[in-house]
């Protein structure tokens, strides 16, 4: 909780089958990522944005996911991975753009929107980039 800070990861390693074909065809010991966000207002909790098939583009407490991880439990293997990076206003101006976009979205990935590999920019991009 004290090491934690907004842009942080988790990986999760689940124990379902469909995790399975994830980390098999990705060739990776880990199947889903939530990225942490901190808040001065709930300094004594933090948030995680992640993407499932369940609920789409969320915040979840952490306290309330916690209690999913280890043995015989969905998720059997949780890591932190810290990002190195200067937390500066407009990076963090550009994640609360990002994030007013993405949380509420529905989850969906096909081999055909793979296979398009189409990058589009958004309003917000455009308005950030200083190139």
């Amino acid at each position: 909780m004290e090491q934690a800070d907004t842009g942080d990861l988790l990986l999760f390693k689940c124990k379902n089958f469909g995790a399975f074909i994830t980390r098999s065809v990705t060739w990776s010991e880990y199947d889903h990522v939530a990225m942490i966000l901190k808040f001065e207002s709930t300094a004594n909790e933090i948030y995680l944005v992640e993407a499932t098939g369940n609920t789409g583009v969320a915040l979840n407490k952490w306290s309330t996911l916690r209690k999913h991880i280890g043995t015989n439990k969905f998720y059997r293997k949780c890591v932190y991975r810290h990002l190195d990076l200067v937390r500066g206003q407009e990076v963090m101006e550009k994640l609360e753009c990002f994030l007013q976009q993405a949380v509420g979205l529905e989850y969906g990935l096909s081999v055909r929107d793979i296979a398009m590999r189409r990058t589009t920019k958004t309003r917000c991009s455009m308005m950030t980039s200083k190139n």
